[in-house]
């Protein structure tokens, strides 16, 4: 067998390969409630610059689709160049995206009903 093959079969096992897949698993999730989200309110309600920029270009399911996948790819990135700092980073950003993908399931309809005060912006 490959050295090479070995390396590549502890990086797919490792615990950097669980990270990313959760990871991969919170930003989906908070595309799929950004969407929901969208298609009710419509993206002028996004904070996110990117994804609103790319949700007023391809509607309230693409931009956030397409949001999600350059933030992967950048964590991708962030993984290749340096791995030691995404220990760091990818969990804040997992964190990050559950909770955003639960603020727009369920936080969000409370602002809507009045029950919550008004948002600042």
């Amino acid at each position: 067998m490959n050295p090479q093959d070995s390396q590549i079969g502890e990086v797919r096992a490792g615990p950097g390969f669980v990270l990313f897949f959760i990871f991969t698993l919170a930003l989906f999730f908070d595309a799929a409630a950004t969407s929901v989200f969208m298609i009710q309110n419509g993206p002028v309600y996004e904070v996110h610059p990117l994804v609103r920029v790319a949700s007023i270009a391809l509607g309230p399911v693409y931009g956030p689709i397409l949001g999600a996948v350059c933030k992967i790819l950048a964590g991708l990135g962030l993984i290749y160049f340096h791995r030691t700092l995404a220990r760091l980073i990818l969990p804040a950003v997992t964190i990050l995206s559950l909770c955003a993908g639960a603020y727009n399931l369920l936080a969000w309809p409370l602002y809507q009903i009045g029950f919550l005060r008004s948002l600042p912006f």
